[in-house]
């Protein structure tokens, strides 16, 4: 498990398996980290942040949070599909987020039963679920439950990150990644930590 206390101490171990990644650290530096609670609110917001900018999603986020959806879940499925679209949920997010909260709230889904898994049968479980797709169950993996060897590799801003920094400025295909990622083991999350810093700050 990774967390901002010991992500320097991870980075050093990384750092000694490829020479590129210790000067992309230090191009960047360390990136901060903060593990999001686990459960329904993390994944609605996992959910939120599906192909949309990182500003359009805090802008959702924060309205959700301000209406009180997000302190009680519930809220979801009593207040009107409008009322949720209004706050910028599609129709789409809208029934996915209802759907989670159905199932967190009847113990169908037990958010604490991931915390047991192995990382292919967490990913398995959540891609169960309507709306969960492999990029949003990577990220749950990395930001809520801490896991050190995930690589989202669909994800445009790494893709992006990782054609700038490693190549020619071309967008990396996610084949490539995730081919490459191979040598980064057991800490793969660290360099998606890395690039995504490196893209946000706009160091890269």
């Amino acid at each position: 498990m990774i967390d901002q206390e010991s992500i320097e101490e991870h980075l050093c171990e990384l750092a000694a398996i490829d020479d590129r990644i210790k000067k992309l650290w230090g191009l960047v530096g360390t990136p901060e980290f903060n593990i999001r609670e686990s459960g329904c609110a993390a994944l609605i917001k996992i959910i939120i942040e599906q192909q949309v900018s990182t500003k359009a999603a805090n802008a959702i986020w924060n309205r959700l949070v301000a209406e009180g959806f997000i302190s009680n879940p519930l809220k979801f499925t009593s207040e009107s599909g409008q009322t949720l679209r209004e706050l910028g949920l599609s129709r789409q997010k809208v029934s996915y987020c209802r759907n989670i909260v159905s199932l967190s709230s009847s113990g169908d889904f037990k958010f604490d039963d991931l915390n047991k898994m192995s990382d292919q049968d967490a990913i398995t479980t959540l891609v169960s679920l309507k709306g969960i797709g492999l990029w949003s169950a990577e990220i749950y993996l990395i930001f809520v439950l801490g896991r050190q060897d995930i690589i989202p590799a669909d994800d445009l801003a790494l893709l992006i990150a990782a054609g700038r920094y490693f190549d020619n400025g071309e967008r990396w295909p996610s084949k490539l990644l995730r081919s490459e990622s191979e040598k980064w083991k057991p800490w793969r999350s660290l360099v998606a930590l890395l690039l995504w810093h490196g893209y946000e700050s706009g160091k890269i």
